[in-house]
């Protein structure tokens, strides 16, 4: 028997000033996540880029389903909801994808806390029943759970070669990363008029944008 299914979740991007968020989710049996824990599937981050994109052919051959969510920068610059409360909007939109059965759901925790993570799960699902027989909500949880490590390779994958994609098409604005010097001398460049690849509400652009401000006035004076 291949055993009982497991979907993991997790995302790519969330940290970055820069581009979309990626949430990947991933439905494997017992057997197949037994297979992907024996050729290496682990946290992303402790992961070279080329190992990544070796795992993520393996994981999108063998899974049962592998689904993905984007929040672009666009919506997270509209300010009708947290980034957080975005993450639970889309992991709702992205569990009514699978069709498949699932015996469990493993979540890597995006909230401060297990209450606040379900307070937001109620609020956001309405009457929606994805009649899961267990739930599994923990921070790391892509350091234990081989389905969410392979959620987060998925998700990686898909952030770093639309990252690859914006470069080529804006320039090289290096990580994103809010403490990279290419990523904030972009930013720089771009104040007056920035692209839509940039989140212009997050504290990182308005920062940048005040320095401006306060250089003018001493300017003018």
């Amino acid at each position: 028997t291949k055993g009982r299914s497991s979907l993991g979740r997790d995302e790519s991007g969330k940290s970055t000033a820069i581009g979309s968020v990626y949430i990947a989710g991933v439905l494997a049996n017992e057997k197949t996540l037994g297979e992907w824990r024996r050729i290496g599937v682990r946290d992303s981050k402790k992961l070279s880029r080329k190992k990544r994109e070796k795992l993520f052919q393996e994981i999108v051959k063998e899974a049962v389903e592998v689904k993905l969510v984007e929040i672009k920068s666009v919506e997270i610059d509209l300010g009708k909801h947290q980034l957080n409360d975005w993450q639970m909007i889309k992991v709702l939109k992205l569990l009514k994808m699978f069709y498949h059965e699932i015996d469990e759901i493993q979540f890597d925790n995006w909230e401060s806390s297990k209450y606040r993570f379900w307070w937001k799960f109620k609020k956001y699902r309405g009457y929606t029943d994805f009649h899961v027989k267990k739930y599994v909500v923990e921070h790391n949880a892509d350091k234990k759970y081989i389905a969410v490590s392979a959620a987060s390779i998925i998700a990686k994958v898909v952030f770093d070669r639309n990252m690859d994609e914006l470069r080529l098409k804006y320039g090289d604005f290096g990580t994103g990363n809010p403490y990279d010097s290419k990523t904030l001398n972009f930013l720089r460049r771009n104040l007056d008029n920035p692209p839509e690849i940039i989140r212009t509400k997050w504290a990182t652009f308005q920062r940048l944008l005040k320095e401006k401000c306060n250089i003018n006035k001493v300017t003018l004076n």
